[in-house]
């Protein structure tokens, strides 16, 4: 995950590619100047949370495992793809 976190915040701590790939413009085709916040770029930063949460959690579950630990592991599996699959909808919508 370490990739994606760089990625992220690469605008944030300063630089070379910070100047030139911005995760806020990365559905535009023109090259403009981003001013303020954006949503853009949201999709793979999203996924890659619900993956940690899920993973961190399914550790702690893990440490007293039952029954119910296990399914509750499953369920957070497939929200986590569903969470990755309805931000990368939402993105192609807005693209």
């Amino acid at each position: 995950m370490r990739p994606y976190y760089t990625w992220a915040s690469q605008n944030i701590h300063a630089g070379s590619k910070g100047m030139r790939n911005r995760l806020g413009l990365c559905e535009t085709k023109e090259d403009v100047l981003l001013v303020g916040q954006s949503n853009s770029g949201m999709t793979d930063p999203a996924h890659a949370t619900a993956i940690s949460l899920c993973q961190v959690t399914s550790t702690l579950l893990v440490l007293k495992p039952t029954l119910d630990h296990i399914i509750l592991m499953k369920i957070m599996v497939d929200y986590e793809n569903e969470v990755g699959e309805t931000f990368l909808k939402v993105g192609r919508e807005n693209s």
